[in-house]
């Protein structure tokens, strides 16, 4: 039987501990029994179809920019790379770390998250779920990515953030600055990786040239929020 990706996940966070209660003859299946409960405010946010932090988050509508429209020129696409904390969870079934191969939870254990708490989940809402689960919650942090666009014909900048949290991609676009950024999303690091412009065609006489950083540079950036 082969463990599902996701459950892999959740095992990272989970690794250390198994080996640990391995070497004083614990089971896994006892050792579970002896984790906290998901706190109840935690378990609120899961998604029952993914049995992690649910990630479907409204896209408003492209906003136009106040004051005096700018002659036409370029549209601009500026890409950075992230380190970001950021709390999310997700949730495997007991059975697939009882069945996952030694080499798995080898290879996942280089991956734990230092912030990571391990929990039991037995139910979800006023569903009895028909296995436990076990939940892995981590602040971070995760490697992010965002981009700002600036479009043609004076729309304001939007801002669209991607968050890869348990191997989830958890998405947030917003209008404005990053100074609008959410809430529960701090910065850790940033890298800039480079700016793409385009021509806005019409009346435009501005040469758009596109810019990148060599993966070899460090190209660090300045954005605070």
């Amino acid at each position: 039987m082969k463990m599902p990706i996701s459950s892999k996940l959740v095992l990272a966070g989970f690794a250390a501990t198994l080996f640990s209660a391995a070497c004083e003859k614990q089971s896994v299946g006892d050792y579970v029994e002896s984790l906290p409960d998901l706190p109840p405010e935690i378990a609120a946010t899961l998604d029952p179809a993914t049995m992690a932090t649910k990630a479907a988050y409204p896209v408003p509508a492209p906003e136009k920019a106040s004051g005096v429209a700018l002659a036409p020129c370029c549209s601009s696409t500026d890409q950075k790379s992230l380190q970001v904390n950021f709390p999310h969870t997700k949730c495997g079934p007991l059975r697939d770390f009882i069945v996952a191969p030694i080499s798995d939870v080898a290879a996942l254990f280089r991956s734990n998250q230092p912030t990571a708490k391990v929990y039991k989940l037995k139910k979800l809402g006023a569903k009895t779920l028909l296995d436990t689960y076990v939940c892995m919650t981590s602040q971070g942090p995760w490697n992010a990515s965002l981009a700002e666009t600036r479009a043609c014909q004076n729309y304001a900048p939007r801002q669209m953030l991607t968050i890869s949290a348990h191997d989830e991609l958890v998405q947030f676009v917003w209008n404005g600055g990053v100074e609008n950024h959410p809430a529960n999303v701090q910065l850790v690091s940033c890298r800039e990786v480079g700016t793409v412009r385009l021509s806005c065609g019409g009346l435009s006489s501005c040469e758009c040239v596109s810019s990148s950083c060599p993966a070899s540079d460090a190209c660090q950036c300045n954005l605070q929020w």
